[in-house]
Parts: C-alpha cells; sequence; structure tokens
C-alpha cells in the first residue's frame, strides 16, 4: 500500500472528487497517466480510506461505483484492504 496522502492535499482533493461524483472518464484519465493511484490512500486525520472506500463510503448510491470500482480494481486497488 502507497502511503497515505493528506486529505487536504490537491491530488487527494482531486482524487475524492472524481470517485464520488461518478466522473469515469476522468478516473480513466488518472488511472491511465498513473495507474498507482488505485492503491492511493487518503488519511483525513481520523481515518485512512482507499480508493475503494472513497468509492462506498456514506451516504453511498454514487453514480458509476460499479464501473468506478471496476475500473479501480482492474488497476491493481486491493480490495481486501
Amino acid at each position: 500500500m502507497k502511503t497515505p496522502i493528506p486529505a487536504s492535499s490537491d491530488p487527494a482533493r482531486r482524487l475524492t472528487k472524481v470517485i464520488r461524483s461518478g466522473d469515469v472518464d476522468a478516473l480513466a484519465e488518472m488511472l491511465e497517466a498513473d495507474p498507482d493511484v488505485a492503491r492511493t490512500t487518503v488519511d483525513d486525520g481520523t481515518c485512512v480510506r482507499s480508493t475503494l472506500h472513497l468509492a462506498t463510503d456514506w451516504p453511498g448510491r454514487r453514480k458509476n461505483v460499479g464501473q468506478t470500482i471496476a475500473m479501480l480494481v482492474g488497476a491493481g486497488c486491493d480490495p481486501n484492504i
């Protein structure tokens, strides 16, 4: 697992926004530019979340969540974290 990045950082904010909005085109671009982004974890000071956690966190019902999860796992995100 990669070292967690602070949730307040620009890369973490962008990644979180892309995943939670269901923007699979932007996610595909991010993964193409850096496949390791799938294994990124985000630390908000109280919790460290994987990219899969970002996709499935409360309140749920995220747009394109199935496709997002498939893309992240396909790029190497470990679903067992």
